[in-house]
């Protein structure tokens, strides 16, 4: 993760360095040259065919001018249009290219609404690459951050937790965000995985109290599951699920927090 980082560290500065010194200021608009987005098939034919180097030289462009723009001015906009356009043929031409996908997801978004369109080209990486943990990650950390989506950003981030080599660091998050969503098999798993790689016995004893609190929020959401099931409505309240006998009693919370039913949710929550 720190070497993603300090890479498109690196290319952002690298694109201002080579701005400035090519114009001498920062570019307030794209040339109307560059803002054209050719096709595929148009850029394999004046390539020669050299599909990698070509997307290599767009890659390189978009990356200058959402580089340069990195310390702009107010008045002197992103061209998101244009850059996920070419960033979109860029993976076009080489469905393998990594750093365009990652440049996609993080780098190039300066507004929140620019993760809408990073959305569908994160998603297009994660079927080219299928080994990935960082695309899923980010598709997830682009969803929970920017559009909010706490649901569709813990499915990310499960699929990215168990892609090879994902790093341990990001168990922690996928708990959180499963958590907040209500996807509380997730969040056992993940916390399963902390639990049995804890060194210290103070940490195993609260990673303990936690997956013991997960387990009671899913034992209860599946009796109010069962309860919908069978009166076509959830109930209105976790007293109901008692009261009709779908759960013998609301289990004590470990943590000393306690859990509520979440209407708009159907989902049973964790006091915080």
């Amino acid at each position: 993760m720190k070497k993603l980082v300090f890479s498109s560290i690196i290319f952002y500065c690298a694109a201002v360095f080579f701005n400035v010194m090519a114009n001498g200021s920062y570019p307030k608009e794209i040339r109307d040259d560059l803002r054209l987005l050719p096709t595929r098939e148009m850029v394999g034919l004046l390539s020669f065919d050299h599909r990698g180097a070509a997307a290599d030289y767009l890659f390189t462009q978009v990356s200058i001018h959402s580089g340069s723009l990195m310390w702009k001015p107010l008045d002197i906009q992103f061209d998101s249009g244009w850059a996920y356009g070419m960033m979109d043929l860029v993976t076009d031409l080489d469905p393998k290219y990594r750093e365009a996908y990652l440049m996609s997801g993080m780098g190039l978004i300066h507004k929140f609404s620019d993760a809408e369109l990073a959305l569908p080209i994160l998603k297009k990486g994660i079927e080219a690459n299928p080994d990935s943990w960082e695309l899923p990650y980010w598709y997830g950390y682009d969803q929970y951050f920017y559009l909010d989506d706490s649901e569709t950003a813990s499915r990310y981030f499960m699929l990215a937790a168990q892609k090879p080599n994902a790093p341990k660091a990001n168990w922690g998050l996928l708990v959180n965000v499963s958590k907040e969503s209500g996807y509380y098999e997730n969040a056992y798993w993940a916390m399963k995985v902390m639990y049995d790689s804890a060194k210290s016995d103070k940490v195993k004893t609260i990673y303990a109290k936690k997956l013991v609190q997960l387990q009671n929020v899913f034992l209860i959401q599946k009796a109010a599951d069962t309860y919908q099931q069978e009166t076509g409505d959830f109930p209105p309240s976790l007293v109901q699920i008692v009261a009709k006998g779908y759960i013998e009693e609301i289990p004590e919370d470990p943590m000393g927090k306690g859990y509520f039913w979440d209407g708009d949710k159907a989902k049973v929550m964790i006091n915080e």
